[in-house]
């Protein structure tokens, strides 16, 4: 009978865990997965996806969608669930006057409390049908995040200022 040597079985229980903790990593830093990202960069072109999300949510589905008299370009929604919770994502110019993110980017955005994630501007706002939180990257993109009041304000900043360039 062969005898294994602990040592190597230590080893071999290292790599496995040391594989499954990067496996596990990159799923949490890429919400959106790879195969879908490509469609939506040659669909929409370069743009901006979460590196973040709330425990317990998924990627659902993406969309594009014309901006309000389509002057103002389209604008991507991706959304993310968790047990029926929706949490929204939207990528959009910030002029477009239908659009989540024009009070949000103006210079005195409407009953709104301002948080700062690392060296980024999140502007939180809660009306009647959802909290949003806005990051304005510049004059004619802004990413906004929607969820039906089911997050604090500080876990929506932390979703909006995760946004990473894709494309």
């Amino acid at each position: 009978m062969r005898r294994v040597l602990p040592g190597v079985v230590v080893v071999v229980v290292a790599v496995a865990l040391a594989a499954a903790a990067s496996y596990f990593a990159r799923a949490s830093v890429t919400p959106v997965p790879h195969a879908e990202q490509q469609r939506i960069v040659a669909s929409f072109g370069r743009t901006w996806l979460p590196g973040f999300l709330p425990p317990g949510y998924i990627f659902s589905t993406w969309k594009t969608e014309p901006g309000s008299a389509s002057m103002y370009g389209d604008r991507l929604i991706v959304d993310f669930g968790n047990h029926g919770d929706l949490l929204g994502w939207v990528v959009s110019d910030p002029s477009d006057p239908d659009g989540y993110a024009h009070d949000a980017c103006s210079s005195h955005p409407f009953e709104a409390t301002i948080y700062a994630v690392g060296a980024r501007r999140i502007v939180y706002q809660s009306g009647n049908h959802g909290t949003t939180s806005t990051l304005c990257l510049r004059p004619l993109l802004a990413i906004t995040v929607w969820d039906g009041h089911s997050h604090s304000a500080e876990t929506l900043a932390r979703f909006a200022a995760s946004a990473r360039p894709v494309g």
